[in-house]
């Protein structure tokens, strides 16, 4: 038999003890390690079936006619990932071990400027759109990316690609928000004011998953 017949075969009560010795043997600087959430696996089941695509590559593009600050964007991009543990996970998994996302103390988003000042509209339209089909690596990450293209002093196109995996549509009304409040503060040589961020999606999907598994979830999948 083989250790992922070994760990199909395990209990709900031996998983989370397993999860636990994973997490007991992190250091300081190690990632923390978390289950997925149903809707996690199915995405993570279906980028398996097709690594290439773009389907679950979920972007939005903002034509900025100002003056930008690329390094106040670029640390504005840094400080979200900080501020999100969602921004810094990847997607691990094993024949020894359950499917896990890391959260990384610090992973670096993909930040890119790319001059497009000789571009034909219709060439920054076909850029643009290869950039938000790039493949996202779940297992490698970054997983939020950033490209700004920049067509003349004040005519920019900033596009914002994160995978669906760890990102939803109400997720993009915050993000918008705070990336720019943050660069608003960045680019005037202050600091953005933000409230804390109370909780995080990861131990949401953790307690969930030991409710499930513990006896009220078995109370309901008796029915």
């Amino acid at each position: 038999m083989t250790s992922k017949d070994n760990l199909a075969n395990l209990s709900p009560a031996e998983k989370r003890k397993l999860l636990a010795e994973l997490l007991a043997k992190q250091g300081g600087n190690a990632p923390r390690l978390f289950p997925l959430a149903s809707g996690q696996k199915a995405l993570w089941l279906m980028h398996q079936q097709d690594p290439a695509g773009a389907a679950y590559n979920t972007p939005f593009a903002l034509r900025l006619r100002s003056e930008i600050d690329p390094a106040a964007l670029k640390k504005s991009f840094q400080l979200l990932a900080a501020r999100h543990p969602s921004l810094r996970t990847t997607f691990s998994a094993s024949a020894d071990a359950p499917l896990l996302q890391p959260v990384h103390p610090t992973l670096e988003p993909h930040f890119q400027e790319i001059s497009a000042k000789d571009w034909s509209p219709e060439q920054l339209h076909e850029e643009v759109v290869r950039a938000y089909r790039r493949p996202f690596s779940l297992e490698k990450g970054p997983l939020f990316r950033g490209d700004l293209f920049t067509v003349g002093p004040a005519d920019h196109v900033l596009l914002i690609t994160i995978h669906h995996i760890v990102y939803d549509a109400w997720s993009a009304q915050i993000l918008q928000r705070e990336l720019s409040q943050i660069y608003l503060a960045l680019s005037k040589g202050g600091t953005a004011n933000l409230a804390p961020v109370r909780g995080n999606y990861q131990d949401f999907v953790a307690k969930q998953t030991e409710l499930v598994a513990g006896p009220v979830g078995r109370t309901h999948l008796d029915y």
